[in-house]
C-alpha cells in the first residue's frame, strides 16, 4: 500500500511530497506514461526518476523503481540493464542532483548510457538484425494514421507482443515494417467482430514470439 506517514531518504537533501499526494502523483505519473510518444529509454528512465521521487512507499522505492524500469525495456525489445556495482555513487549523485532542482539531464545520460551499455554486450552475441533499409520502415505515428487508430493503441498492441519493433528513428520514435498496416486491422477486426482476448488473438495470428529474433522478446503491458 502506498505509504501514509512522511519519510525521508537518509543523507540525501531531497524534499519527498506528503503523503496525500501519493495517489494522485502515481495517477499523474501513469497517465502521461501512458499519453507519451517518447523513447522507450527515456520513458523507462522517467519511470525510475518520477517513482523514487514520489516515493511512494516506505521501503523499497529504489528496487521497484529499477524493476519497473526494466520491464519498459523489456516491453521494448531491450535486454536487461542493470547499474553496476562500481557506478552506484555516480548513479545516486545524478538522481539527487534531479531531484533537488539541478539538472535532469546528467541523471538521463547516465541511464541511457548503461542501457547502451547492456545492449552493446547483448548485440555482440547475435547475428545481424534485419536486413530491411530504415526509409521503408514506417514511424508509429504514421502506423496509427494509416490505420485510422490512435497512438496509444498501436503502442499497447507493440507491448502485448502483436506487433514487432523493428526499429527506432533518430528522434527515438518507435519504426514498424509496412505489413504491420494489415496486422493492425486483422487485430481490430478480431477484437470488435470476434471480441478475442490478447492471448486468444496471439493464437490466432500465430505471434506467440517464436521468432528469435532479440528484437522481439516477450512483451508485458507494463502501465497496469
Amino acid at each position: 500500500m502506498y505509504r501514509r506517514d512522511p519519510v525521508r531518504i537518509l543523507g540525501s537533501k531531497t524534499i519527498l511530497p506528503n503523503a496525500l499526494k501519493v495517489p494522485q502523483l502515481i495517477s499523474e505519473l501513469v497517465r502521461r506514461l501512458q499519453e507519451t510518444d517518447q523513447a522507450p529509454e527515456r520513458v523507462a528512465a522517467e519511470l525510475h526518476y518520477k517513482l523514487v521521487t514520489i516515493h511512494p512507499f516506505i521501503d523499497g522505492n529504489g528496487r521497484t523503481a529499477r524493476l519497473l524500469f526494466n520491464r519498459v525495456l523489456l516491453a521494448a525489445g531491450y535486454p536487461v540493464t542493470v547499474i553496476a556495482p562500481e557506478d552506484r555513487l555516480t548513479y545516486l549523485k545524478v538522481l539527487e542532483q534531479a531531484q533537488t532542482g539541478g539538472s535532469s539531464e546528467p541523471y538521463y545520460l547516465f541511464m541511457r548510457k548503461a542501457i547502451e551499455k547492456s545492449l552493446d554486450l547483448c548485440l555482440k552475441q547475435v547475428p545481424a538484425m534485419s536486413a530491411i533499409k530504415p526509409e521503408k520502415l514506417v514511424q508509429i505515428g504514421a502506423l496509427a494514421k494509416q490505420c485510422s487508430e490512435p497512438v496509444s493503441s498501436i503502442r499497447f498492441r507493440t507491448q502485448e507482443g502483436l506487433l514487432p519493433v523493428e526499429g527506432y528513428s533518430s528522434g527515438g520514435y518507435a519504426l514498424y515494417h509496412p505489413d504491420c498496416i494489415e496486422k493492425v486491422k486483422k487485430i481490430r477486426s478480431l477484437q470488435t467482430n470476434e471480441r478475442l482476448t490478447i492471448n486468444e488473438i496471439k493464437e490466432r495470428i500465430g505471434m506467440e514470439n517464436k521468432d528469435n529474433n532479440i528484437k522481439h522478446p516477450p512483451r508485458e503491458n507494463y502501465y497496469e
